[in-house]
């Protein structure tokens, strides 16, 4: 990453607002919205996988062994949008709401960025 790229000394990155972290596109709160588009692209595939691995690891600590089973089973088949509805409906009885664990996810790992080039910015900044 080229340095005019990160936060400078003399723009101190501002306190976090925690609606920012919900309203905000993530290379806004961490000030590199002129990053270029590939090198977005590539940051946005790793986050994004890092949000489906959390989300799927607290759908697993929130199921039974036995209903992770049962989960994975229905993971395992062709995509559909019937797989789709089984896989849902199987959640939704399970009390499990994928779009809550998933935004909640999107944000912890929007705070994370923002603490870590806030983090970066100090240890270079000395």
């Amino acid at each position: 990453m080229a340095d005019d790229q990160s936060p400078s000394a003399s723009q101190p990155m501002p306190a976090m607002n925690p609606d920012d972290l919900v309203s905000k596109d993530l290379f806004e709160l961490i000030g590199m919205q002129d990053m270029p588009e590939d090198q977005k692209d590539q940051i946005r595939v790793s986050v994004l996988e890092t949000i489906r691995d959390r989300t799927l690891l607290r759908i697993a600590d929130a199921l039974s062994p036995e209903d992770f089973e049962a989960y994975k089973q229905l993971l395992s088949e062709p995509e559909s949008p019937e797989t789709n509805t089984k896989i849902d409906d199987f959640l939704t009885a399970k009390d499990i709401n994928v779009n809550s664990l998933t935004v909640e996810e999107t944000i912890l790992a929007k705070a994370e960025a923002v603490q870590a080039v806030q983090e970066l910015a100090k240890v270079k900044n000395g």
